[in-house]
């Protein structure tokens, strides 16, 4: 490949697509990591500098959104088993039996 103007580090050196690819890849997985690790760190801090304060972070997610008083987690992000049984058992609270309007959905939890 023919390097482009302004042409970003992470780029150098790549000669084909699946070079470029596989960069892409890990530059995404390494946000990821590195958005998590500040979210639980951030939650480890306010713990620390609360001790006699019983937060509650269950139910709290790193891509969660506060919506209408509740943390919105966006359909298939939950990433443990915990996360999905919370979203699932909420999402029927919300929803109970009625039909989906084809549209995606997302998976709310409350604490």
């Amino acid at each position: 490949m023919v390097p482009g103007e302004n042409e970003h580090k992470a780029a150098e050196g790549l000669t084909t697509r699946a070079d470029l690819v596989k960069v892409i890849a890990q530059l995404s997985h390494d946000f990821v990591e590195g958005t998590e690790y500040a979210f639980d760190n951030a939650i480890q801090q306010i713990k620390l500098l609360n001790p006699d304060v019983d937060l509650v972070t269950r139910g709290m997610h790193v891509n969660g959104e506060v919506k209408d008083g509740q943390i919105v987690i966006p359909a298939g992000l939950a990433v443990s088993d915990d996360e999905e049984d919370d979203a699932e058992v909420v999402h029927e609270e919300d929803h109970g039996d009625e039909q989906g309007d084809g549209h995606e959905q997302e998976d709310r939890c409350e604490e």
